[in-house]
């Protein structure tokens, strides 16, 4: 499955590879650690466009899975598959999908925030003008046209996820997996991470999966969800639910 998108301004950029959006495909995917198993049989299509709710106890495999989307990590045995394309998904992840790990771990931190996207982008194998010509277009997108010229390691927590996601936007990225991105924010600062997720969904279609113990933040913005225990996926849900509906699904996972 392919959707072609109408791409916004900016982005007809040959240095960015943004020209579709689709499907991943997960069939049967195993993870151990040593004689540990994490992840067990897990069978999933990724629907592009789309807000994905990752939910699950400490332990469930979340962050193992989402690093094997991410390329970070690879699975035991299984496969990932770009559905209408022949790429090797090991590849293909390697341009167009970011992890932003729980926390502040993935920035440098005595560098400022435009210094940090410039690096990422070109690291990704983006030109540098080009590069730098998108973080003037989505700054304002992120409210960090102020922050820019600011050394991450002085931002709150709420500002160096803004500077996170900017560096994977800036990079053409179309996939993007935040780990617990409401964890150390105070409350406006999730009131405005969820607004500009929403923001950067609707304008760009990205497609986000979030993994959160923040029931209320996921269900202000997720269209799906995922619930995951002992390393396997229990129960997916399609279409919005509100933070009620999903905190009684999770109750009746970890049971």
């Amino acid at each position: 499955m392919v959707i072609k998108q109408n791409v916004p301004h900016g982005m007809d950029d040959p240095g960015f590879r943004r020209k579709d959006i689709v499907m991943i495909k997960l069939h049967d995917i195993q993870k151990d650690y040593g004689t540990v198993p994490v992840l067990e049989n897990i069978s999933l299509e990724i629907i592009p466009g789309k807000i994905y709710g990752l939910i699950g106890p400490n332990g469930a495999g979340k962050t193992t899975f989402l690093k094997i989307l991410a390329g970070i990590l690879y699975p035991a045995s299984g496969s990932l598959e770009i559905q209408g394309s022949r790429e090797k998904y090991d590849r293909w992840c390697r341009t167009h999908v970011i992890y932003i790990p729980g926390g502040d771990r993935g920035l440098r931190q005595k560098n400022s925030v435009y210094e940090n996207a410039l690096c990422y982008g070109i690291i990704k194998g983006m030109r540098k003008q080009a590069v730098a010509d998108r973080i003037l277009e989505l700054a304002p997108v992120l409210s960090m046209e102020k922050l820019l010229d600011k050394r991450v390691e002085t931002l709150s927590m709420g500002q160096k996820k803004k500077a996170a996601l900017l560096c994977g936007l800036c990079s053409g990225m179309q996939v993007i997996l935040f780990d617990e991105p409401s964890l150390g924010v105070d409350i406006d600062g999730i009131e405005e991470l969820k607004s500009i997720i929403k923001k950067v969904h609707q304008e760009y279609q990205i497609t986000f999966l979030i993994s959160s113990h923040d029931m209320s933040f996921l269900s202000d913005i997720a269209s799906e969800y995922i619930f995951m225990s002992g390393g396997r996926i229990k129960l997916e849900h399609h279409g919005p639910a509100d933070h009620k509906d999903i905190m009684k699904k999770y109750q009746k996972l970890i049971r």
